[in-house]
């Protein structure tokens, strides 16, 4: 894989950015409801020359191709715009919520992968077995579990019902560690806040299951099924004829070819994680990017929807783009 065709690949993902931030744009401000009227509703003395006025300040009284590049001149010059409601600027918004959000999708990943790869290898090796059959019904389960209710019932097993796990927030009041990182585990190794730590990972415990179920489940489909294909090729044959253990047989040789497609959906899958931890979020009241996702959809917060959905979308084809490269690194045959 040459340097030339990584520019190539990379440079087709730009008009795929670019068209996700005129859709995006132009499906909230076709959506019904007035950000105006919404910051205001409930205030007494408004009339509806202040609140023309107001459109004007903003610039929501200009047509919509002109409000178009007003965004576009601002993300090139790294300017996301004003929140419409918090009157805060959107950069340092997102900045304070992103460390939330990276640390739940990072636990979400790790805890699907600790559990996805050894089932999905034992499932293979030893077919129809126990563990297989086990494992294939609890990755269908998986599946079909919407985030929203799994995440519900785990609130209603482990924080009402027994008591052992907080079910909202990130650390209680307070017990925040010291800000280097803006990872509450991170910081507080980092300064050595055990307290907060520990408290801190209580409380990421709940929303990371939730999150990270249905990932473990298909990749550990994924990887059973890569897996039924390997231990069956000539080089598996060839490595237990020189009398390797089966230990070494499935882990080090049959287990890497093995993880070429499921490195490919674990990294689509940072992507759909992003998007999709912001019902978990909202559940958990986890105080990242999603939930102000959600926020601000309810409060037609323009500005903010946008410049978040373009970290989404921004953050998808990166991932698309390191899988195809893994991919070509795995498999040398492969080409971009």
């Amino acid at each position: 894989m040459s340097a030339a065709q990584i520019i190539n690949r990379f440079l087709q993902l730009i008009p795929v950015v670019i068209g996700v931030t005129v859709i995006v744009f132009l499906l909230m401000h076709l959506t019904p409801g007035d950000p105006v009227e919404v910051m205001f509703a409930g205030e007494a003395g408004v009339s509806a020359e202040d609140l023309e006025r107001y459109r004007r300040e903003l610039g929501l009284d200009q047509p919509l191709p002109v409000q178009y590049l007003r965004f576009v001149q601002g993300l090139l010059r790294g300017d996301l715009g004003m929140s419409l409601m918090q009157r805060q600027p959107v950069r340092d918004l997102i900045l304070s919520r992103l460390p939330a959000t990276i640390e739940l999708t990072a636990a979400a990943i790790l805890i699907s992968l600790l559990i996805a790869i050894p089932v999905g290898v034992i499932a293979a090796v030893r077919r129809y077995s126990t563990v297989d059959k086990v494992g294939t019904v609890g990755a269908l389960l998986g599946v079909s579990m919407p985030d929203f209710w799994l995440g519900l019932v785990l609130i209603l097993l482990f924080g009402i019902h027994w008591g052992v796990l907080p079910i909202s927030g990130r650390i209680p009041w307070g017990m925040e560690p010291e800000h280097i990182t803006g990872l509450y585990l991170v910081d507080s190794l980092l300064t050595g806040n055990w307290p907060a730590f520990w408290a801190a990972l209580r409380h990421l415990l709940l929303p990371a299951v939730t999150l990270g179920t249905s990932m473990a489940a298909l990749t550990m489909r994924v990887t059973r099924s890569s897996m039924l294909e390997v231990v069956h090729q000539d080089f598996i044959t060839f490595a237990r004829a020189k009398g390797l253990s089966g230990t070494q047989v499935v882990w080090r040789h049959g287990l890497r070819n093995a993880l070429i497609p499921t490195v490919t959906v674990v990294t689509l899958n940072v992507g759909v994680l992003l998007g999709g931890n912001m019902i978990v979020e909202t559940v958990f009241a986890w105080p990242g990017l999603g939930r102000l996702v959600v926020d601000s959809i309810y409060n037609r917060d323009y500005t903010v929807v946008q410049a978040a959905v373009l970290i989404y979308a921004i953050t998808y084809v990166s991932m698309n783009f390191m899988a195809d490269v893994l991919y070509t690194i795995l498999n040398p045959r492969v080409r971009l």
